[in-house]
């Protein structure tokens, strides 16, 4: 609608709409955020799988991070192996508080194990600011994830989080990029709209 404002407001759950005469501007979702990225080599995987794609490699490429690896079930003998590893700790039978913990400390997530989503992980992850990487293969929610964070190869991947890990300035520009793709918009952008037209009435759809 060539020159009107359409706004939509409210949360991820949804919004409304209205119109104003002579300006266009799509707005996108204010996110209920519960923390800032700490900057931090905390990595999280939460998963009721075993079949976690090239966990191996990734733990072998980044010895530097640390792998959080939870799930709600017990685990196999397959992934229970992977604690010879220094840099991997594993959370079998996990309750919601060590979640909880986990998204708190952890300023990665890795949408990487094969099978069904589990504690809304890609969704939780994104309100944390922690920043989601995915293999086309593994990736479970699209909405949180931006097209530059799904892989097809852990070398690359590797080489990405090693990049976003080497200063707070690359890690800011990788969240932004994230929030970007999920339509994330800033509440000063609101406010601004609020102040400029208190003095203009919307008019009638």
């Amino acid at each position: 609608m060539t020159g009107d404002l359409i706004l939509h407001t409210g949360s991820v759950s949804g919004g409304t709409m209205r119109i104003y005469k002579n300006r266009t501007r799509l707005f996108g979702y204010l996110y209920s955020y519960s923390r800032e990225n700490g900057y931090g080599r905390e990595m999280l995987i939460c998963t009721n799988s075993d079949q976690i794609e090239s966990l191996e490699s990734l733990a072998e490429a980044l010895p530097e991070m640390h792998f959080h690896i939870a799930a709600v079930t017990e685990m196999s003998t397959k992934l229970l192996s992977m604690d010879r590893y220094p840099n991997v700790t594993l959370y079998p039978v996990a309750r919601p508080a060590v979640f909880h913990k986990l998204y708190a400390m952890c300023d990665y997530y890795l949408d990487i194990n094969y099978g069904s989503e589990i504690v809304s992980a890609v969704k939780e992850a994104f309100l944390h600011n922690l920043l989601i990487l995915a293999f086309v293969k593994t990736q479970h929610n699209r909405t949180y994830t931006a097209p530059e964070h799904i892989f097809q190869d852990a070398g690359v991947m590797a080489a990405a989080i090693r990049e976003a890990a080497s200063t707070p300035a690359a890690m800011d520009r990788h969240l932004a990029c994230q929030r970007q793709a999920a339509l994330s918009e800033k509440e000063s952008a609101y406010q601004d709209l609020f102040v400029s037209d208190a003095a203009e009435e919307p008019e009638a759809d």
